[in-house]
């Protein structure tokens, strides 16, 4: 509160600070104020229309806000103001891929990959279009290189799992769960995501292979209604 009251007094005095406006704006944010936050990110813009980080922070406070033009907006405007930003590509094909866009979406991640192949986090945006996408190799190996620049990363652990889930690679899917757990036990994506898991080998271990002499008459056929779709929202 003395650091939001010690920045009201400096826009008090000069209020054509921009980067009093956009400190202000991080202030609110940090304490929830997702309103006054936007507020302060565009004054600050309305002041210094380059201001990069201001134009950062405006597009993140409304993809919180779900306001996805504006978000859009925002992000187009970074890659305007830095053609060569590899972050601002990344976020734009985030939100375009929100918005179900995922031509749009991949195009952008891979934009962004192109920039900075160091980067974790335009890895773990091109995964999950890629996994939207239906291109779930490419999904996989986005996410393993997203881990293998940042092996602490509890939530691309977490999407490694969905993917090699959905590739059928059960124990794969559940050790990246487990990893992901371990990681930061609090997150709970993947606690749901394992005892999903665990629930689909458990019913393939008591399926009868192709070798056994048992009747198969009384298992479910792919038109079923009694099939694995209620664990699909867990």
């Amino acid at each position: 509160m003395q650091k939001e009251t010690r920045l009201d007094e400096e826009i008090k005095l000069d209020p054509d600070n921009a980067r009093a406006h956009y400190r202000l704006g991080c202030v609110l944010q940090a304490r929830g104020d997702l309103k006054g936050a936007e507020q302060s990110f565009r004054q600050a813009i309305e002041l210094d229309p380059g201001h990069f980080l201001a134009q950062w922070a405006l597009g993140d406070i409304l993809l919180l806000l779900d306001d996805l033009e504006g978000a859009e907006r925002s992000y187009r405007k970074l890659v305007e103001l830095d053609p060569m930003s590899a972050i601002s590509y990344a976020r734009l094909g985030w939100v375009l891929g929100c918005k179900g866009d995922h031509h749009g979406a991949e195009q952008s991640a891979r934009r962004a990959v192109e920039l900075d192949s160091k980067d974790n986090f335009v890895y773990q945006v091109l995964g999950w279009v890629l996994e939207a996408n239906g291109d779930l190799h490419g999904a996989e190996q986005s996410f393993r290189r997203a881990i293998e620049l940042n092996p602490n990363s509890d939530i691309d652990h977490c999407r490694l799992g969905d993917v090699l889930e959905a590739k059928g690679n059960l124990k794969g899917a559940e050790l990246s769960f487990r990893r992901a757990i371990e990681l930061d036990p609090g997150y709970f994506p993947p606690h749901r995501a394992l005892v999903r898991v665990l629930y689909r080998m458990t019913v393939a271990s008591e399926l009868p292979n192709d070798n056994d002499d048992d009747d198969t008459s009384e298992l479910p056929d792919d038109n079923d209604d009694d099939d694995n779709d209620e664990w699909e929202d867990i």
